[in-house]
């Protein structure tokens, strides 16, 4: 890399990447532990303590500690005091790119990747750091990553994001293989034991699943992702006393938008479990703070509907109607509610409506109304 360019004269795009490197970077410290016990035990569990950091590592790990509490000035000076007394160092030459980095100073940030990459081509972390660094730059960025996924000494964190990064190219297959790799070398990342989860049940493994999404609940407890995964999927495998309770767990944090979804999540549960007038009142309860409207407003309708009150229905389903004419859903939903309100009990219409339109009663017998929709899923 040329390191005498100007410092500013970089894309907005990259520029907003680097500055995103300190978030994207390895936390360090201690992590808190939480305690968990799976209902199905994993072979590939951590069962011991994990790997001992070597001096450079701790190091390296303090240093991005600094920065991350607003300490970039003492960040800066303990890892230049580092390199001194170690000027064979990678770690601690990564870390410091890092800092470096998302202050603004990505060709002192390349400097010392460069550096750290002459003195240890296949150091893990000095080839992820840049990976980030032309993150504008996409298949140069994977060389680097898949290169820093593929050292046996990576470590939990990379195997990690590599393993998510491969799911977001939809390599699910191969992305498993790291987000399993991760978890065995202790990963405490609740976006690898959420992801591993889905996985899990998207290939049938119903327990395993449960495990994963459990695990990634209980170390961040309070995102609304990992309670509405686990939530999802306890309601699928007909657990919904348990889905609505880890839901509840997961409003008590929620706010604004993501509210809103955990909200309409348990009125799809709700009516799963076929709570019909208890699901209506949930989506009602969406709705009425304009929030998700349509589907919100097609679920108390359909749910109303289900509990047999139909003018309820009818009241939703129209306000539906009025945000969404074309909508295949709220047309049939419309109609077929419009229907019902004409059935007695038995089925029999208490009319004979006008086929011909003419404005005469015409020859309709009777109107057997659709079958029942199926229940709606979580998807």
């Amino acid at each position: 890399m040329d390191a005498s360019g100007n410092v500013w004269d970089i894309s907005p795009q990259r520029l907003l990447i680097l500055c995103l490197l300190l978030l994207a970077g390895f936390a360090g410290g201690a992590a808190l532990y939480y305690a968990f016990e799976p209902e199905t035990p994993l072979a590939e569990e951590p069962t011991g303590d994990g790997p001992t950091m070597t001096p450079s590592q701790a190091a390296a790990d303090r240093v991005m500690q600094l920065a991350m509490q607003g300490a970039r000035g003492r960040a800066v000076d303990l890892a230049q005091r580092w390199i001194e007394d170690h000027p064979g160092d990678v770690d601690v030459r990564t870390a410091l790119a890092q800092v470096y980095a998302s202050g603004d100073q990505p060709t002192d940030a390349e400097r010392l990747v460069d550096t750290a990459l002459s003195i240890d081509p296949d150091a893990p972390r000095a080839c992820w750091v840049n990976g980030l660094l032309h993150a504008d730059e996409p298949a140069r960025a994977e060389a680097w990553f898949a290169k820093a996924a593929a050292q046996d000494d990576a470590g939990p964190e990379i195997w990690g994001k590599y393993g998510l990064r491969l799911m977001q190219r939809g390599e699910s297959e191969e992305a498993e293989s790291y987000l399993r790799r991760a978890i065995a070398a202790g990963s405490e990342d609740a976006a690898v034991y959420r992801m591993a989860g889905e996985i899990a049940w998207a290939n049938g493994r119903r327990e395993e699943a449960l495990s994963r999404l459990r695990r990634a609940r209980t170390l961040e407890p309070r995102d609304p992702r990992n309670c509405s995964a686990l939530a999802e999927a306890q309601a699928m495998a007909g657990r919904y006393h348990a889905a609505l309770d880890t839901l509840d767990g997961g409003l008590d944090a929620a706010k604004g938008t993501a509210r809103a979804l955990l909200e309409l999540q348990r009125g799809e549960i709700l009516e799963m479990a076929g709570k019909w007038e208890q699901a209506g009142e949930v989506y009602a309860e969406v709705a009425g703070g304009i929030r998700m409207t349509l589907p919100a407003l097609i679920g108390a309708a359909r749910s109303y509907h289900r509990a047999g009150k139909d003018a309820r229905a009818m009241g939703y389903i129209d306000q539906a109607y009025q945000l969404a004419p074309e909508n295949p859903e709220v047309v049939a939903l419309r109609k077929r509610i419009d229907n019902a309100r004409f059935v007695k009990p038995g089925g029999l219409l208490e009319f004979t409506p006008d086929i011909d339109g003419d404005g005469k009663a015409g020859d309709a017998g009777t109107i057997n109304p659709p079958d029942e929709p199926s229940p709606f899923s979580i998807d």
